[in-house]
C-alpha cells in the first residue's frame, strides 16, 4: 500500500495535474463531476449486465435490457459528437 502511495505521489509531483496554483472551488467541482461522470460510465453498465443476468425477477431482466441499451445509444452519441 505505501509503495503505491509513493507512486501515485511521484505521478502526481512529476505530471502536469501538479498545480502551482490553489485550485478554485469551480476547479475542484469540474473535477469532482469528472470523476464522478468517469465511475459512472464504468459502473453502470456492469450493474445493468447484472441486472439483465438476473432470471429470477421477471421485472429486473427487462429493466437491465432496456438500460444497457440505452446506456449503448448513450456512448454512440457522445463518440459521434467528440465528447467521449
Amino acid at each position: 500500500m505505501q509503495a503505491r502511495l509513493r507512486e501515485l505521489i511521484a505521478q502526481i509531483w512529476f505530471g502536469d495535474d501538479f498545480r502551482l496554483q490553489r485550485p478554485t472551488p469551480v476547479d475542484e467541482a469540474k473535477w469532482g463531476f469528472a470523476v464522478i461522470e468517469q465511475s459512472l460510465w464504468k459502473a453502470v453498465p456492469r450493474v445493468m449486465r447484472d441486472i439483465e443476468a438476473e432470471k429470477t425477477g421477471v421485472f429486473f431482466a427487462p429493466v437491465g435490457t432496456i438500460g444497457r441499451a440505452f446506456l449503448e445509444i448513450e456512448s454512440q452519441a457522445f463518440s459521434m459528437d467528440g465528447t467521449g
